[in-house]
C-alpha cells in the first residue's frame, strides 16, 4: 500500500525468511519461500513503484534503523510484529525521534490498530502494553488471515494519512469481523460502532 501511494523510502526490518506458513497468512508467493522477508517484500514494493527506495535489514530492529539525516523528512514507523517486547523497543525509538507510530495487533478475524504522535498519544499507547507471557498463545497458522491482515494494514495506512494531513488520529481502533463491528478511540469513551 505504501509503495503504491508513492512513499519515497521504505526501511524494511525483519530477521525472518518466508516460510510455507506465511503464504496464506501474509500474502507471499511460493517463489518467495526461503527468501528473507525484507527481500520478498521489497521486490513486491518495487513491482508496484519502481521509483521507491528500499532499504532492507534482515536482522532484529535496533534504534539506529530510524536514523534520518534529512530534517525535512517526516518519519512514520509501522510495528507489524508479534512480540510485545519488540513493540516496546520500536515504540521507544519512534518516540525519541518524534515519529508517527502505528501498531497493528491481530488475531484471525479480530484486530486492533493503535496510533501515536505526541506525548498524550504515547502515554495512552504505553497503557496498552503488557508482557509477552500474557499474550494469547496460538498456533502460528492460526494467528492471521490475509483478509484481516489487509484490513488492518489499510487502517494503519489510513492513520498515517490522517497524520500527514494534520487531522486527528484515532489512537485506538478495534475491529471484529465475526461480529461486523468496529470501535474507534476505545480509550476516550467516544465510541462509534457500525454493524
Amino acid at each position: 500500500m505504501l509503495a503504491s501511494m508513492n512513499v519515497g523510502e521504505l526501511r524494511l526490518i525483519d530477521p525472518d525468511t518466508v516460510g510455507v506458513e506465511n503464504l496464506a497468512a501474509q500474502g507471499y508467493t511460493e517463489s518467495d519461500i526461503e527468501l528473507p522477508k525484507t527481500e520478498a517484500t521489497g521486490s513486491a514494493c518495487i513491482e508496484r513503484n519502481s521509483a521507491i527506495s528500499i532499504r532492507g535489514y534482515s536482522q532484529k530492529f535496533v534504534s539506529a534503523h530510524l536514523s534520518v539525516h534529512d530534517p525535512d523528512k517526516r518519519l512514520a514507523v509501522f510495528a507489524c510484529v508479534d512480540a510485545m517486547s519488540a513493540r516496546k523497543t520500536i515504540k521507544k525509538a519512534a518516540q525519541r525521534r518524534n515519529a508517527f507510530f502505528v501498531d497493528g495487533r491481530m488475531g484471525p478475524e479480530v484486530a486492533r490498530v493503535l496510533a501515536a504522535y505526541g506525548f498524550n498519544d504515547y502515554a495512552y499507547y504505553n497503557s496498552t502494553l503488557f508482557s509477552d507471557t500474557e499474550m494469547l498463545q496460538v498456533r502460528c497458522t492460526a494467528k492471521t488471515t490475509l483478509y484481516c491482515a489487509n484490513i488492518c494494514a489499510g487502517l494503519m495506512v489510513h492513520q498515517m494519512t490522517r497524520w500527514l494531513r494534520g487531522y486527528p488520529i484515532d489512537k485506538d481502533t478495534l475491529f471484529n469481523l465475526l461480529a461486523s463491528e468496529i470501535t474507534l478511540n476505545v480509550d476516550s469513551g467516544q465510541t462509534a460502532r457500525t454493524a
